[in-house]
């Protein structure tokens, strides 16, 4: 396989609720890619999305699909390490999943990156929740192929830099689910967004996202218009004016290059979140078929000698 071998039978497709760095991602995406493989989907809420996403996967004529969510910078030597692992592993592994450096949670996580098998891609839009009622409604979609026998795998492959360069509203919005989704952690992250605060005002953003979320107790909605005036008033208190377009150029191939190469993980955060993401697994191995079926039997022995 030469080096650009590897992107001649793949789908990619940016996912984009209107970040700062869409145009980024994409032409990150589309120096090692041909650009008549990238396609850009924009559609809210989030499952409208996923259910587009999955469509076009199905129809795209490749054996696999890239799914990128767009406030993603993508490292190329990473995407092609992760299609090298998609390329081997079994026809009932459907989804393949890389991880990234993420700016609000200084660890090692998954975030918007992964590779579907295409034609499986196309089966799954029947598990897609309603809007609202789920806070990973792309983790409840891929969960509900299990049962179809269809797994999926995680590998430790860092691919690329996750929320970096976004608006403050959507830094806000975003923190504002982290609040609820990673409260395991969330002393260490807002410990963390503190002692940032001074040097880089995106984590003011952050802490505002949390502040709002504490107060908060109902569905939450995976949509970028969700709390917007909450948002937008909140940062007109703490004096943030809406952030430019991000300038062309300003990320590039070499940027995320240098930056992964110095990167270091808060490592007790890393610890109390996802020690499991320094090994290569099977995702959910207690919901395969088989391992339902033995669980069944296992519950019925247990009755009959009771």
């Amino acid at each position: 396989m030469n080096d650009q071998a590897w992107t001649q039978d793949t789908f990619w497709i940016v996912r984009s609720a209107g970040e700062r760095t869409v145009a980024a991602c994409t032409e990150l995406i589309r120096s090692f890619v041909p650009a008549h493989r990238v396609v850009q989907v924009e559609e809210r809420p989030f499952a409208k999305a996923i259910d587009k996403t999955f469509r076009l996967a199905a129809a795209s004529g490749c054996e696999w699909t890239f799914c990128i969510d767009a406030d993603v910078f993508v490292h190329a030597e990473g995407m092609r390490q992760l299609y090298e692992i998609a390329a081997k592993v079994p026809d009932n592994i459907w989804f393949v999943q890389g991880l990234t450096v993420d700016k609000f949670i200084p660890i090692i996580r998954t975030a918007g990156t992964g590779i579907y098998r295409s034609k499986v891609a196309g089966m799954a839009t029947i598990g897609i929740p309603e809007d609202g009622t789920a806070l990973r409604p792309e983790d409840v979609t891929r969960r509900s192929m299990l049962i179809r026998g269809y797994q999926m795998y995680r590998t430790p492959i860092v691919v690329g830099l996750h929320d970096f360069e976004q608006y403050y509203h959507d830094i806000a919005r975003k923190t504002f689910l982290h609040y609820h989704k990673h409260h395991t952690v969330r002393p260490e992250m807002q410990a963390y967004w503190r002692s940032q605060q001074g040097q880089d005002a995106d984590f003011q953003a952050a802490l505002l996202g949390a502040e709002l979320g504490e107060s908060f107790a109902e569905n939450l909605l995976i949509d970028r218009e969700f709390k917007r005036q909450e948002i937008a008033a909140g940062l007109e208190r703490i004096g943030l004016a809406p952030k430019g377009p991000l300038v062309p150029g300003t990320i590039d191939a070499d940027y995320v290059t240098r930056f992964l190469e110095a990167y270091r993980p808060d490592a007790a955060i890393q610890q109390k979140k996802y020690p499991q993401y320094t090994d290569y697994q099977l995702m959910y191995p207690w919901l395969t078929p088989q391992r339902r079926f033995v669980n069944s039997l296992r519950r019925l022995k247990q009755r009959l000698t009771r």
